[in-house]
């Protein structure tokens, strides 16, 4: 009796070591998960971040320039400048929509050609497979 309590004994332990194991695992899946979708994130945010960063500035210098440099009014340099920002920011960010659209379209167009390739290299063994079977039948019977 004593050594199938033992044996009991030693499968709890084992069983909650393997428990504590898997959890830290999933604890540990979860942070790398959690990582790589601040990197995401980041990469993602990061062109927008800059555009709109580039667009101030040059809001800020351009209104400079037409309230001191060419007098007008402030009201007018600030319109001015509002449709700097504007153009910069909108124009700029079309065109970077429509990159990052490409390439994300090459991307899905690249991965169905590899899965209809490995397809077709599935369908072609089957093929092949079925090929062979009906030989061999039609040499049996003759």
């Amino acid at each position: 009796m004593r050594i199938d309590s033992m044996d009991e004994k030693e499968l709890a332990k084992s069983k909650e070591a393997d428990t504590k194991a898997q959890k830290e695992k999933e604890k540990e899946l979860k942070k790398r998960q959690k990582e790589e979708q601040k990197k995401a994130n980041a990469i993602v945010i990061s062109p927008f971040k800059s555009l709109l960063l580039a667009a101030l500035m040059f809001t800020i210098i351009g209104f400079l320039v037409f309230y001191f440099g060419s007098e007008f009014d402030i009201v007018e340099s600030s319109y001015r400048a509002f449709l700097i920002f504007s153009t910069i920011y909108v124009g700029i960010g079309l065109i970077v929509l429509i990159f990052f659209y490409s390439l994300y379209r090459i991307k899905v167009n690249e991965s169905k050609k590899e899965n209809e390739k490995s397809s077709n290299q599935n369908f072609d063994y089957e093929e092949d497979e079925m090929d062979r079977i009906m030989n061999e039948s039609i040499q049996e019977n003759e």
